[in-house]
């Protein structure tokens, strides 16, 4: 599996990334991405400012259960042809949050 490092340009850049599957570090596949959460701040193209949301497949379990969950840009760190990598095992993901920050300035296209 070819990587390469995620450096978006645009904010159109991130929509490219729809549809595409979410990649444990084991390579196990976790869901595909929906929708991108753009933040409404000034944001500038690969500050790690941007959620994916997808749904989690038969490993909903490690998510806590969620129906949707949302990839923070910076836990990704690449995108091969199969999809986009995150650098985390299983018992990494079932420690952390998936929701969506509860603050404002952030919209779901």
């Amino acid at each position: 599996m070819n990587s390469t490092q995620w450096n978006p340009e645009t904010e159109q850049d991130y929509d490219l990334l729809k549809g595409l599957q979410v990649i444990s570090r084991d390579g196990e596949p976790l869901g595909r991405i929906s929708h991108v959460v753009h933040p409404n701040h000034d944001a500038t193209p690969n500050e790690g400012g941007h959620f994916f949301l997808f749904e989690p497949n038969q490993r909903r379990e490690w998510f806590g259960g969620l129906d949707v969950a949302y990839l923070p840009e910076l836990a990704m760190t690449g995108v091969t042809d199969q999809g986009v990598l995150i650098d985390m095992t299983e018992d990494e993901i079932r420690r952390r949050r998936w929701d969506l920050p509860t603050h404002e300035g952030y919209s779901e296209d």
